[in-house]
């Protein structure tokens, strides 16, 4: 990554770290590079946990161009990057469409950008998974759905339809009730930890369901009644009933409680509650939420955790003062989460404008507060990178 980190300071560095990225990706990168390899990668570029901050200096028109430019690349990894990623331009989906490897052409098929044409092409593919899927994604009624599901291919059609946001809700409730009466031979009423399934293919698709939108609230709490560890789907589903969230809240696993503190439809009260939970990560993402109060956030200030205190930085509810006090913050996380917050002051940015990491430098110019800012204003000194 020196190449694509030592392009940004001076007139015109979007385009220079933008063309140093795409020729780097196109010609130079190898397939056991460790951007191509981590395991959380979706897209290079979009994988904040990979590249920390950095997926704020990219528009989304400049992702296009990225995307589209990791679809036409020699290297499989780049392709498979830009085929899986649902902001890659249909353009560059129907190229990847025809590629001769059948795992691209499966994930074109799964791909939420995916064109209605491609789709249908995709339907008579020779690869059957790539063919199901994409007949799975055309499905427009119960009645589609409902045939496909007993097809010969009926275990991975199963699995698409329950992950597809526009299946109804009553044909999920159906999909698992026939999943507990032909997997355990019961009525799916009174289950308990004894009876989980034990086979891979129903509890995946009992876990597509649980994170499905369109889930409804009695499914909801028979999955939620019947098995702990469909709680990461529940707890990470906007559908899911209020009290439930609260209730998985107080779960064991921490990252239950992590989809609690961020699911939208969790209460205030039980935000409140997980602000102080034990493990950083899900209280700073309750932190983090606009729900929790400035008087609150202010009672973090000096949290010893930066990633607490990022959190802080990162909250619209934050109020100046205290941004501005985060502004000085060892953290490098810290001043770049203040850097990009639009309730950061005027005069606060005109301050991290000559940070010495380039890094919170470039956010000022992305946030809209701080009149006059260019990218003539980042002063491009070596020794402020970090390699």
């Amino acid at each position: 990554m020196t190449k694509y980190i030592k392009s940004f300071g001076g007139v015109d560095s979007q385009h220079a770290a933008l063309d140093a990225l795409i020729d780097w990706v196109s010609e130079d990168a190898q397939e056991d590079d460790p951007i191509f390899t981590s395991a959380d990668l979706v897209s290079p570029i979009v994988d904040s946990a990979l590249l920390e901050s950095l997926d704020i200096l990219f528009t989304p028109k400049l992702l296009n161009v990225i995307l589209t430019a990791f679809a036409q690349s020699n290297n499989p990894v780049a392709r498979w990057n830009s085929a899986g990623n649902p902001d890659t331009p249909k353009t560059a989906l129907d190229e990847l469409a025809l590629d001769d490897y059948p795992g691209q052409r499966e994930l074109v098929a799964w791909n939420t950008n995916t064109s209605r044409k491609t789709l249908l092409n995709l339907a008579k593919d020779s690869d059957s998974s790539v063919s199901t899927i994409a007949q799975c994604r055309l499905a427009s009624g119960i009645g589609d759905r409902r045939t496909l599901t007993q097809s010969p291919n009926s275990q991975l059609a199963h699995i698409v339809i329950a992950r597809d946001s526009r299946t109804p809700g009553a044909f999920l409730a159906e999909m698992v009730s026939g999943i507990l009466l032909k997997h355990l031979g019961r009525g799916g009423k009174d289950l308990n930890q004894s009876s989980t399934l034990q086979s891979e293919y129903p509890h995946s698709v009992l876990a597509a369901i649980a994170s499905n939108p369109n889930l409804d609230a009695d499914t909801a709490k028979a999955l939620h009644a019947y098995d702990e560890s469909l709680y990461d789907y529940l707890a990470g589903n906007p559908s899911s009933p209020t009290e439930m969230l609260a209730d998985m809240s107080q779960s064991q696993w921490n990252s239950t409680r992590k989809h609690c503190a961020d699911n939208p439809k969790t209460s205030k009260t039980t935000l409140l509650q997980l602000v102080n939970d034990k493990t950083l990560d899900v209280q700073a993402a309750a932190i983090a939420r606009t729900e929790i109060p400035s008087d609150v956030l202010h009672n973090f200030l000096s949290h010893p955790s930066a990633t607490v205190r990022t959190a802080v930085a990162r909250n619209l509810k934050t109020s100046k003062k205290d941004l501005t006090i985060l502004a000085t913050d060892s953290a490098l996380a810290v001043r770049i989460a203040v850097a990009d917050n639009p309730q950061a002051p005027t005069k606060c940015l005109q301050q991290l404008a000559v940070d010495t990491d380039w890094r919170v430098r470039a956010c000022t110019l992305w946030n809209s507060k701080p009149a006059g800012l260019s990218w003539l204003d980042i002063p491009s000194d070596p020794s402020s990178y970090r390699e």
